[in-house]
């Protein structure tokens, strides 16, 4: 299959009106926004170091700010290979796959969520 066909099979699918599975997406992505507001808002501009990570046994890990962006950007990577995964199955119509990995996307949104909270709060 060429990319043409895919993109015209991609057009052709009710994937864009499958309001359920665009709501799923949306929260994700939103949430995925969210990551990166208020990381950029707490952070941006702070000069010195910020604490990374908290640990009864080691101590407290520090670094600059810009290190805690790892947080979102892992948080986007895996909702681009999600949401290509949950593509990929809705063309193969395989429907309790695809419901899996979009309640997925959106569980590992709200822990990298909370991660980031309890980093900056504690």
């Amino acid at each position: 299959m060429t990319l043409e066909q895919t993109f015209q099979q991609i057009q052709k699918k009710k994937f864009w009106r499958d309001k359920e599975m665009l709501i799923l997406l949306l929260e994700g992505a939103f949430m995925n926004l969210m990551i990166w507001a208020y990381i950029l808002m707490n952070f941006l501009g702070t000069k010195g170091e910020v604490v990374l990570h908290s640990n009864i046994l080691i101590g407290d890990i520090t670094g600059s700010w810009p290190r805690l962006l790892v947080y979102p950007l892992l948080s986007t990577g895996i909702l681009l290979v999600n949401f290509v995964l949950i593509f990929h199955f809705y063309l193969l119509r395989q429907k309790r796959i695809i419901n899996l990995l979009s309640f997925g996307l959106l569980l590992v949104q709200i822990i990298c969520l909370f991660s980031v909270l309890l980093i900056i709060h504690f």
